[in-house]
């Protein structure tokens, strides 16, 4: 009964760490000014204040007017548009809108107004929280937070949202972390994060995250972002030689694995002159000498990946048998 009820617990638990939000999308609110950006793959656009015709009434598009490569798109209904990518091709910049094609000119001259067509681009980071640390495709323990970070060109997008979506090791989706929601992401600017997004309460395993556009309408997925991974590890330190003996004279190499961006001190037990000693000079360790330490007991700092791979070199005397610890 214990047992039983222990399952339970651990399915509530990960229940309201781990939590589904539908994605909902919808049309522009209102209508596209003169100016404005729209986006390749975008539905149902109201174009009325660009063309400065009535709702319902037609008119054309034109990229490069007047020039060699000058493109058109009919729009049958000023107010019910969609851009679709077989029509703009890699014709991005600005279009302008001509109720009659003999107006058309130079410049955009004659026009009624123009819009800014642009291919839509987002990308997902994942990295240690509060850093610049990427964290794609490496472990992550449950002491530490990561953040989201989404880099795009949609900050022109009225009301322009995504899901961020995480994949958990058993294949399930959710859109929420122990308490910190990842729906209804606001995308503004240039580049929007959410951060602090912890780890502790997450199973062991591969998570894989993206960001899912929510609206508005679109004929596609060419909105939503790169797919990122990340491993959930328990951050245990451990400490491996690469050579089960070593040759007297020869160097070795030690990997610590343990948490992310974390200074842990290396010590050779029993250190004297017939030691091995740290190398210095190595990337993971400070290039100056910490006061209280020396070539048999220095700092070093783990990678994003929470690994330092650490080169000890002959002692100066002929070595004995001598054990490092972290």
């Amino acid at each position: 009964m214990k047992s039983m009820t222990k399952l339970i617990v651990v399915a509530m638990i990960l229940a309201a760490a781990l939590v589904v939000t539908p994605v909902v999308a919808a049309p522009r609110a209102s209508p596209v000014g003169d100016g404005g950006s729209i986006y390749v793959g975008e539905e149902n656009l109201n174009l009325t204040d660009v063309f400065i015709a009535p709702f319902g009434g037609a008119g054309t598009l034109v990229f490069a007017p007047g020039e060699s490569n000058q493109k058109t798109i009919p729009v049958y209904n000023v107010s019910e548009f969609t851009v679709l990518p077989a029509d703009i091709g890699s014709a991005t910049g600005v279009w302008y809108a001509y109720n009659n094609t003999a107006h058309i000119q130079k410049n955009g001259a004659g026009s009624a107004g123009s819009v800014q067509i642009q291919t839509p681009s987002a990308n997902l980071e994942v990295l240690l929280a509060g850093t610049t640390t990427s964290m794609d495709k490496k472990p992550v323990t449950r002491g530490q937070s990561i953040d989201f970070r989404i880099s795009h060109n949609l900050g022109g997008l009225p009301s322009a949202q995504m899901n961020i979506e995480v994949t958990t090791p058993d294949g399930g989706k959710v859109t929420m972390i122990d308490g910190k929601s990842l729906a209804g992401v606001f995308l503004t600017g240039q580049r929007n994060t959410v951060s602090g997004i912890p780890m502790k309460n997450l199973t062991v395993g591969t998570y894989t995250a993206k960001g899912v556009w929510k609206g508005p309408d679109t004929t596609g997925t060419g909105f939503d972002t790169n797919t990122v991974t990340f491993e959930v590890t328990t951050g245990a330190l451990s400490i491996t030689a690469n050579k089960d003996s070593v040759v007297r004279g020869n160097g070795f190499t030690v990997t610590i694995t343990g948490e992310s961006k974390t200074d842990y001190l290396l010590s050779v037990k029993g250190a004297d002159a017939k030691s091995p000693m740290i190398a210095p000079g190595q990337t993971e360790i400070p290039s100056y000498i910490v006061p209280g330490e020396d070539d048999w007991n220095r700092t070093i700092k783990t990678t994003g990946g929470g690994t330092a791979t650490i080169l000890s070199t002959p002692p100066r005397t002929p070595m004995t048998g001598h054990t490092l610890s972290v």
